[in-house]
C-alpha cells in the first residue's frame, strides 16, 4: 500500500510512532528499501521533543499530531519516498 500510494510524482510519506522493539523498525525499513524506497529514520528523545513536534506540525501534513504527548521510550519519525 505504501509503495502504491507514493507512486505520484514527488510522493513521500511521514510516519511517527513509538518504537518498542527495534527489530520491528528494522524489518519495516528493510521492506521499504526492498520496494525501492529511500528511508530516513530519526529518533526523538525527551530533550528533543519540542523541536521534533514543532517541525512535524509546521510541515504540510495531513496526519493527526494534535495533542500528542511524549512517549517515555521516545518517538521515531520515519520519512519515506521513492528513490530517484
Amino acid at each position: 500500500m505504501i509503495h502504491n500510494r507514493l507512486l505520484k510524482p514527488h510522493g513521500n510519506g511521514l510516519f511517527v510512532s513509538a518504537v518498542r522493539e527495534n527489530r520491528e523498525l528494522d524489518l519495516f525499513t528493510s521492506e521499504l528499501n526492498t520496494l525501492g524506497m529511500d528511508v530516513d529514520v530519526e529518533h526523538c528523545t525527551e530533550e528533543e521533543w519540542e523541536t521534533c513536534i514543532n517541525t512535524l506540525t509546521s510541515q504540510k501534513n495531513e496526519g493527526t499530531l494534535h495533542g500528542i504527548e511524549y512517549y517515555e521510550g521516545g518517538i521515531t519519525i520515519i520519512s519515506v519516498r521513492h528513490k530517484v
